[in-house]
């Protein structure tokens, strides 16, 4: 027996469960999203933000996080100057240099608008995205376990959103001006790669 449009009944439900399976995951998007980028401009770049973003404005000056400006020092390790700087150049080595790579394009990105605040929230949106990105991968690299339908994806994507939604301290790290972001994306990506890898073999 057909209900009223013309859909049967046994399809009516079916669509209204799609509906809710729908709402749900758009309700966990909606929360994660508001948690990672709310408010990204408060509180103000602190302590390990601050080298990251200073070591970007060496990089626009000099084209690599320079230590020593002729003026002042930018040295974050807990080591002797000796042992994290290479003398030659006067490079800081104590980390990896994509977070401070990254963090210059955000800081020629921030110049643009006036204001603490608004400039905070230019400098952490990049490193949010890419947690973000990285996120996502994740998700897409064991989302064929959950089956080839819509709802099961769904319903495994807003658990999965609500438990990350649930984590205070990955919120607050992917959202920091920091490598923590970088290397989630980086990590999620290379579990990717190897996942599809494997099926495309």
């Amino acid at each position: 027996m057909a209900a009223p449009g013309g859909v049967s009944e046994s399809e009516a439900p079916r669509g209204g469960h799609s509906r809710g399976v729908f709402a749900l995951f758009a309700l966990c998007l909606l929360l994660f999203c508001g948690l990672q980028y709310r408010h990204l401009g408060y509180p103000l770049v602190w302590q390990d933000e601050a080298e990251t973003v200073m070591f970007g404005q060496r990089i626009l000056d000099y084209g690599y996080p320079r230590v020593d400006d002729g003026r002042n020092l930018v040295y974050g390790l807990g080591v002797p100057l000796a042992v994290g700087v290479k003398e030659e150049h006067g490079a800081y080595i104590g980390s990896l240099w994509g977070q401070y790579y990254l963090a210059a394009a955000a800081v020629r990105w921030a110049a643009g608008v006036d204001g603490f605040h608004a400039r905070t929230a230019r400098l952490r949106l990049p490193f949010a995205l890419a947690g973000s990105l990285g996120l996502l991968l994740f998700f897409l690299s064991t989302a064929k376990l959950f089956g080839s339908g819509r709802r099961e994806p769904l319903l495994a994507a807003s658990a999965y959103l609500a438990l990350v939604a649930s984590s205070v301290s990955l919120q607050l790290h992917l959202r920091e001006v920091r490598y923590y972001a970088l290397a989630v994306a980086l990590l999620a990506a290379i579990v990717w790669l190897e996942l599809r890898r494997e099926r495309l073999s």
